[in-house]
């Protein structure tokens, strides 16, 4: 089993981790990296509309990896060609998403549309619904509305299956409705990630209860977030 940190490490945002079993991958979360977008970009200046993605991969906002991104997006000068001839290749199956905070979705919007995209019923209501009443309609802003995209919805109780790689989705308290974490079982092992999570808001027991579960369910691997651990 492999398990590569694409972003969310050592930073603010930017969750994106692989895990492959058997050439079998998933993506758990491509979000925004606060941190890269600070550095970066802000106030008036943002990746340009008609080089959004070149901009991305040459500042490193977004990992230099090749077969999950959409090319079509406009590259007049081939800085996306340059930057990913000789980059690894990833075999994405599908994108499960654990809450709807851009963090953790918002660059989705630089994604293939044939990949599909596996997200909790009430987040991908939220997401929608910030993309309908945003005025400023940046690139994380167009996810799920303006694109032809495969989308699964699930909750809890449910179980994903991508390839041969089963997910078991579990709510968690977050400062969102529809937050996530995940049991992975894959050929390889089993993995735990938290998504986002806490312990002193009002639906604390749906933590408690995920931690209840990763123990039931037997892991060989926890990720965990810890923004403010000290």
């Amino acid at each position: 089993m492999r398990l590569i940190p694409l972003g969310g490490v050592n930073e603010i945002g930017g969750n994106k981790f692989y895990i492959e079993a058997r050439g079998e991958g998933i993506l758990i979360d491509f979000g925004v990296s606060f941190t890269a977008r600070r550095e970066y970009f802000g106030g008036y200046l943002r990746p340009k509309r008609y080089s959004v993605l070149a901009s991305l991969l040459r500042c490193g906002a977004i990992p230099a990896v090749s077969n999950i991104y959409d090319t079509s997006l406009f590259d007049p000068l081939g800085l996306v060609e340059e930057k990913l001839r000789h980059s690894p290749a990833l075999n994405v199956l599908g994108i499960v998403i654990s809450h709807p905070h851009i963090d953790h979705y918002g660059h989705l919007s630089l994604i293939r549309n044939d990949l599909p995209i596996y997200i909790g019923e009430s987040s991908l209501k939220i997401a929608e619904t910030r993309e309908k009443t945003k005025s400023a309609r940046t690139v994380e802003e167009r996810v799920f509305l303006d694109r032809d995209r495969r989308i699964e919805t699930f909750r809890t109780g449910s179980t994903i299956i991508i390839g041969s790689i089963r997910i078991i989705p579990i709510h968690v308290d977050h400062s969102v409705p529809g937050s996530y974490g995940f049991v992975i079982h894959t050929s390889e092992g089993s993995i735990a990630y938290s998504g986002d999570l806490r312990l002193h808001g009002p639906k604390s027991q749906f933590t408690y209860e995920f931690t209840e579960a990763i123990q039931r369910e037997g892991v060989d691997t926890l990720m965990l977030e810890g923004t403010r651990i000290d």
